[in-house]
C-alpha cells in the first residue's frame, strides 16, 4: 500500500471516531429514563386463578396520585355485569392513595376469563387508568347452572301469553332431580325431570302478566335435591304494553281568535288484529267540539277533531272518549289540555 494511500484511510479514521465522540459522551452520561407515572393503578393485574364459577370474588386496588394536583375519577367502566367497582369518593387529593373495591360474579361462566375496570380522569397525561382481572372459571361439582341467570320479557302486549326456556346444566357425578318449579302469577313446564352428569334440561316458562302497563318483577324458583345450587332463584323482568296505542297519547290544544283548532290522532292495535271504534265523545258532555272517524284498516283508524276557537278561554282539561269494539280494553281515554282566547264555562277554568 502506497504512503499515499494510506494516509486518505487514515484520516477517513480519524473523522469516523471524532463523529461518534458525541454518541459515546452521552452514553458514558446514561440514557434518558421515562418518568414514572403520577397518576396510576398499584398492583394493576388481579390474578384469581383457578375458581369456582358459582362464588363471589373480591379485591382492593389502590389508585395512587403522587402529582402536585387533585385528580377526579369522572367514570368508571367494566368488562361487563358480572364485575362491579366502587370508589368511595371520586376525587383524589395529591400525594395521597383512593381504595377502588372490586367484586366479580361469574354467575356461572367457564372458562379463562380476561376482564378490567376501566377508570376515566381529568388528568390529561392519564387520561384512563386499568385495573385487569384474570381467572379460569370452573363448575363447581355437584352444582346446577341455570342459562340464562336473568329472564327478561322484554315489551309483552297485554292479554298476551310471552314465552322463555331457561336451560339447566348440572355439573357432577350422579343424575340430578328436579323437586319442584314455580313462579308467581306464570305457568312453568320442565321437559324433563332428571338430567344425567354434564347434561341439560329445558325450563319453559310462559307468563300471562296481571298488569295492563308498566314493569313487572318476579322470581323462578326451581327446587333441586342437590347439596350445591340446590334451590334457584332466577329474576324474572317485563314489561306490559297497552295492546291500543294512541298517537299522541295527550291533546294540547292552543286555538287562536277566529281560528277553531283542529288535529287527528292515530289508533292502532299493536296485535295487528282487527278491531273499530264504536263511538267518540268529549268529557264534560257539553264540551263543544266536533270529530270524526275515519278507517285507514282493520286494526287502525284515524279520529279528527275540530274545537272552536271562541270557546276555550283561560286554561281548562278535558277528555276524549272512545268505545272500543272486538279490542283488548273496551275505552280509552285522551287526556285533552286546552288554553285558548274565549271562555268555556263548562270546565273548571283557572285564569
Amino acid at each position: 500500500m502506497t504512503k499515499k494511500r494510506w494516509a486518505g484511510r487514515r484520516a477517513l479514521l480519524f473523522a469516523g471516531i471524532a463523529a461518534l465522540a458525541p454518541l459515546a459522551c452521552r452514553l458514558e452520561q446514561g440514557s434518558p429514563v421515562s418518568p414514572s407515572p403520577s397518576v396510576y393503578v398499584q398492583n394493576s393485574n388481579w390474578e384469581i386463578g383457578t375458581a369456582s364459577s358459582n362464588s363471589i370474588y373480591e379485591n382492593v386496588f389502590q389508585i395512587v396520585n403522587v402529582s402536585e394536583a387533585p385528580v377526579t375519577i369522572k367514570r368508571i367502566k367494566t368488562t361487563c355485569g358480572c364485575a362491579a367497582a366502587q370508589l368511595a369518593e371520586p376525587v383524589i387529593a395529591p400525594q395521597t392513595a383512593r381504595e377502588l373495591k372490586v367484586s366479580l360474579h361469574p354467575n356461572g361462566r367457564t372458562g379463562p376469563f380476561r376482564g378490567y375496570v376501566a377508570l376515566d380522569t381529568d388528568n390529561d397525561s392519564y387520561p384512563v387508568l386499568t385495573a385487569n382481572i384474570h381467572a379460569d372459571f370452573l363448575m363447581p361439582d355437584g352444582a346446577v347452572m341455570a342459562f340464562p341467570p336473568t329472564v327478561d320479557f322484554g315489551d309483552i302486549i297485554e292479554g298476551d301469553t310471552a314465552t322463555r326456556t331457561v336451560t339447566l346444566v348440572r355439573h357432577g357425578q350422579g343424575a340430578l332431580n328436579f323437586a319442584d318449579a314455580a313462579v308467581n302469577g306464570g305457568h312453568v313446564e320442565i321437559t324433563r325431570k332428571e338430567v344425567m352428569p354434564n347434561q341439560t334440561a329445558a325450563v319453559d316458562l310462559s307468563v300471562l302478566p296481571t298488569i295492563q302497563e308498566g314493569p313487572f318483577d318476579d322470581t323462578l324458583l326451581i327446587k333441586t335435591q342437590e347439596r350445591v345450587n340446590g334451590e334457584l332463584q332466577l329474576p324474572i323482568h317485563g314489561n306490559c304494553v297497552p295492546a291500543i296505542v294512541v298517537v299522541p297519547s295527550t291533546l294540547l290544544v292552543t286555538p287562536k281568535i277566529g281560528v277553531n283548532a283542529t288535529g287527528k290522532l292515530i289508533v292502532s292495535n299493536r296485535k295487528k288484529m282487527p278491531f273499530s271504534v264504536s263511538a267518540v265523545a268529549f268529557t264534560p258532555s257539553d264540551f263543544p267540539g266536533t270529530t270524526s272517524v275515519t278507517k285507514l284498516s282493520d286494526c287502525q283508524y284515524e279520529i279528527t277533531y275540530s274545537l272552536p276557537a271562541e270557546s276555550i278561554g283561560g286554561f281548562a282539561e278535558g277528555a276524549l272518549q272512545l268505545s272500543l269494539a272486538g279490542a283488548a280494553t273496551s275505552s280509552l281515554s285522551i287526556p285533552i289540555v286546552a288554553a285558548g282566547p274565549g271562555c268555556l264555562d263548562a270546565f273548571a277554568v283557572s285564569k
